[in-house]
């Protein structure tokens, strides 16, 4: 999970939500994570999702779904595939959902 700068607090209050409703998550504790070093953690440890929540996510409500691909296809990473945009109530439900579908 990324946040922009100096936004920790509000990163740890999203993986307690998380992890209250029994999704798994991880987060580097780099005050401004950079996406490209949090796809590498996330691919070498088969995370197979990563969430991006910076300033403008929380202004508009929303959190960025990234599904995590292989490092040779990371040099396309800005690219909107693999990327879904989620209202935040929404988020648990989607993230059960794309876990669910990921184990089948």
């Amino acid at each position: 999970m990324r946040l922009g700068n100096g936004l920790l607090v509000e990163r740890l209050k999203l993986a307690r939500e998380l992890w209250q409703h029994g999704i798994p998550c991880e987060l580097l504790y780099d005050e401004n994570p950079k996406p490209r070093k949090q796809m590498e953690y996330a691919n070498e440890r088969q995370i197979p999702l990563v969430l991006f929540l910076g300033e403008d996510e929380i202004k508009n409500g929303v959190v960025t779904v990234r599904t995590v691909q292989q490092l040779d296809k990371m040099e396309k990473m800005d690219k909107l595939e693999n990327q879904t945009v989620v209202k935040k109530e929404e988020l648990v439900a989607t993230l059960q959902a794309m876990i669910a579908k990921n184990a089948s």
